[in-house]
């Protein structure tokens, strides 16, 4: 007899699985149950469409129940809903949205890819149809009808995390006016808070209106438009609004049939892909996942883990002989376009590693994100950071125009292969002037790191020489950069010593006081440093990341304030 395999959801998690499932079992029977109407689109091309980058709706459309029929030989029944699982029995009962029916389907082994669900937000008249989501292709019509029934107009998006951003960028690129509610402080909540500020400096640029630590508290809907009242109290006429708050797993129908749930709100389920019961498997945003930088379990609604896990659960549930797939976890690497930069980051961020009380340490480097002598070459800004005892390389952030994708999903393999920084500064990456440099921006950040990490420099960040500069007895400042980038930008109080002239001018620099020296991002600030220390001077500091930090943190602190 045919093992029966039924797959709960499609998308990447069901639709991969299955398909999956199909290539190690030519003979299985597999059923797909998909409660829309969509067995698998493109989530994250939703934007895009928006924007009009994508040009035609159909090429969201990943593969059709149709193609999985011929190709594969599964059984695709869309707008299907599975209301529950008779774990005793091995038995679903699905409702057939279409007909009403409900009907019982056997299986012999299951695969769980019900998803995320959107967090519910207490917002009066959220359900109006001027107020829409982005996680469907239902969705993503109704925000495209309101983008060309409203042209030019104010709109409003709630959330500033990744979907949220990428539909702020795609609004303004139709020419709306747009306003960004977020409830933090900052956008990119999971960012460090002066990575961010990179990408408010950008939504500034581009005409976008923030309104930080505010929520919605509701709306008022008219005949012909509609106003959002803030926590604030400011009122905003707008044509429409998006919504994009984050999703939570979809472990409902798991929960019920008494699977285990883990600590995260995620489906727990081992490197296999299986679940607290052996015949049924899980993947994609359901479920929780091993987190490398920490080595425990996390959920991460991504795609790429969704996809490997897919494949892992389908192949698993479809065949019992030889070595089972497995999956190692992910580092959580993710990237968004604002307007003109790529924001990227993998493994933890410097604020969650101090919340979860890590000792770590961290660095900020910029250089060309290829050959400086090449034309075209543009900045790449790259925060590191790292355990402070072992050296291991536990996160990175990268900012720029080109190049941050490249070096993000280095430093997301180097997390993976537990690298240190001395490890990732003797990297063997690919130079010609066109595309990298002689020294690598990734392995610049790497030396860095090392001679902090072991002691060849002494480094302060910007952050806590802000604080060190608060209160009295703080440090001299020293700013070796020439005289004319001080006069356009400075740290009240800094000393302007340009670092040729450095060495002439050490009568100037004093000798009973804590020093901190700095440049623009960095490098100048360290060869102030050695010769400082060098020349007797003991307790010196090199400020990592130099004026540039400085800067994106006293946007950080201004906009919180």
């Amino acid at each position: 007899m045919s093992l029966k395999l039924a797959v709960i959801g499609g998308v990447a998690g069901g639709a991969g699985a299955a398909t999956a499932a199909r290539r190690v079992n030519e003979n299985a029977e597999i059923t797909v149950f998909e409660a829309g109407p969509y067995i698998s689109f493109a989530n994250c091309g939703l934007p895009y469409y928006v924007s009009g980058e994508i040009d035609t709706r159909e090429k969201l459309l990943v593969t059709k129940p149709e193609m999985l029929e011929k190709r594969f030989r599964i059984d695709v029944r869309t707008q299907h809903e599975v209301l529950q699982i008779d774990r005793d029995k091995k038995r679903l009962t699905v409702r057939n949205h279409p007909t009403g029916e409900t009907f019982e389907h056997r299986y012999d082994k299951l695969v769980i890819a019900t998803g995320a669900k959107s967090f519910s937000l207490p917002i009066d008249g959220l359900d109006h149809p001027r107020v829409m989501e982005c996680r469907t292709i239902d969705d993503v019509d109704r925000i495209y009808a309101a983008a060309q029934a409203h042209p030019n107009s104010q709109a409003l998006v709630i959330g500033g995390g990744f979907i949220g951003i990428e539909i702020v960028e795609a609004l303004s690129m139709r020419g709306h006016r747009v306003t960004l509610v977020e409830l933090a402080d900052q956008i990119l909540p999971p960012m460090d808070a002066e990575i961010a500020a990179a990408g408010l400096e950008q939504l500034k640029k581009h005409g976008v209106e923030t309104r930080l630590g505010a929520t919605v508290q509701r709306f008022e809907h008219g005949d012909n438009g509609s106003v959002a009242v803030l926590s604030t109290g400011e009122q905003i006429d707008i044509a429409f609004a998006v919504v994009a708050v984050g999703v939570q797993p979809n472990t409902s129908i798991a929960k019920e049939a008494g699977l285990e749930i883990g600590a995260t709100g995620g489906l727990v389920v081992d490197e296999h892909q299986r679940t607290s019961d052996q015949n049924i498997f899980a993947a994609g945003d359901v479920t929780e996942l091993m987190y490398w930088p920490t080595q425990s379990r996390m959920k991460l609604a991504l795609a790429g883990p969704a996809n490997k896990q897919a494949r892992v659960a389908g192949v698993n549930a479809a065949s019992d002989a030889g070595a089972p797939l497995a999956t190692s976890g992910a580092a959580g690497t993710s990237i968004v376009r604002v307007f003109d930069l790529g924001i990227a980051m993998t493994g933890l961020s410097e604020k969650l590693a101090r919340k979860l009380k890590l000792n770590v340490q961290t660095v900020m480097t910029q250089n060309g994100h290829h050959a400086g002598y090449f034309p075209g070459a543009t900045p790449l800004l790259i925060k590191l950071i790292f355990d402070a005892e072992s050296g291991r390389v536990l996160g990175g952030q990268v900012v720029g125009e080109h190049g941050a994708d490249k070096r993000v999903d280095v430093l997301s393999t180097a997390i993976q292969a537990g690298f240190t920084v001395e490890q990732l500064a003797d990297l063997d990456l690919a130079y010609s002037p066109p595309f990298g440099a002689a020294k690598d921006p990734l392995v610049i950040a790497g030396m860095v790191a090392a001679n902090a990490w072991r002691g060849r420099t002494d480094l302060i960040t910007a952050a806590e020489l802000a604080d060190a500069l608060e209160g009295d007895g703080g440090p001299w400042v020293l700013d070796v950069r020439t005289k004319q980038e001080h006069e356009s930008g400075r740290i009240d109080g800094a000393v302007n010593i340009p670092i040729d002239e450095l060495r002439d001018r050490l009568a100037e620099v004093p000798n009973d006081r804590a020093i901190v020296t700095h440049c623009a991002v960095g490098y100048r600030g360290y060869l102030a440093e050695r010769i400082l220390k060098q020349h007797g001077y003991e307790r010196v500091q090199n400020l990592t990341g130099g004026f540039r930090a400085w800067a994106l943190v006293q946007r950080a602190r201004s906009q919180r304030g």
